[in-house]
């Protein structure tokens, strides 16, 4: 399950970067300073599209995260996943630059301090979810381990304790380590986002004109969506690898 967990936590975040670094972005980049397209609402989709496969790369690193403190008691495990992580999140910044430098035919070196400046804020971000994850899992591993303590004592060998977690019951349960692990790091994600647009707009000054208020409603709109989409990212990914434990040992080695 370590393989498993490692591959989807590098495969999956990667894929995501390449397609928004090496085609999407610089495709919008090109669309959006173009005048043929100014009225026209690909330059809109495409950004939509930029912003989806971000989430995707939060949400499969913060699933990567919480399945791994429930599945692993071994702190070099977890650890390994975090690793993988960070990896997966300095190689999307790096290939963002140098793609950014070849497209726009720029200074790669002069570029590297704004990079470093996002990395940190990512990592920061990352642990963020990694200390909500610690914080919400160690106490439910806990729970359940008493759990099936107790069910050995009353004769039932046959405790699965993923069925406490998956299928969901409802949207969100406080008993449910998951939900709350995907509910806090969507409330992470959407505040680091609305914050960063907020800023953004107290710099710009305040709008215009109709068209400018009708822009920037649609922004912390979209901001606010995209908590929506990891918190059902993180829900759908976890259940994922925890199906997989449901499964036959075969299957899953």
């Amino acid at each position: 399950m370590l393989r498993r967990l490692c591959t989807f936590a590098s495969v999956v975040p990667l894929a995501a970067a390449i397609l928004s670094s090496c085609f999407i972005s610089p495709i919008y980049i090109q669309v959006s300073s173009d005048i043929l397209y100014a009225n026209s609402f690909l330059p809109d989709f495409l950004g939509y599209a930029v912003n989806l496969l971000d989430i995707i790369f939060a949400a499969a690193q913060y699933s990567a995260v919480i399945v791994s403190f429930l599945l692993f008691g071994a702190v070099s495990y977890r650890r390994a996943v975090r690793l993988i992580c960070i990896g997966a999140t300095v190689t999307y910044r790096i290939l963002n630059q140098a793609v950014e430098s070849l497209t726009d035919g720029t200074d790669f070196i002069s570029g590297l301090r704004i990079t470093l400046l996002y990395l940190i804020l990512e990592v920061l971000e990352f642990y963020a979810v990694v200390f909500v994850a610690l914080l919400f899992c160690r106490e439910a591993v806990k729970r359940f381990s008493m759990l099936r303590t107790a069910s050995r004592r009353l004769g039932d060998t046959e405790y699965d304790w993923t069925s406490e977690i998956c299928p969901y019951h409802g949207i969100i349960s406080k008993s449910n380590p998951v939900q709350m692990c995907a509910a806090v790091s969507a409330a992470i994600f959407m505040f680091l986002k609305i914050a960063s647009r907020l800023i953004y707009d107290l710099n710009y000054g305040a709008p215009d004109n109709t068209s400018q208020i009708i822009q920037m409603v649609v922004g912390y709109t979209s901001d606010i969506v995209g908590g929506i989409f990891i918190f059902a990212f993180v829900l759908l990914f976890c259940a994922r690898f925890i199906g997989l434990l449901k499964k036959p040992a075969k299957q899953t080695e």
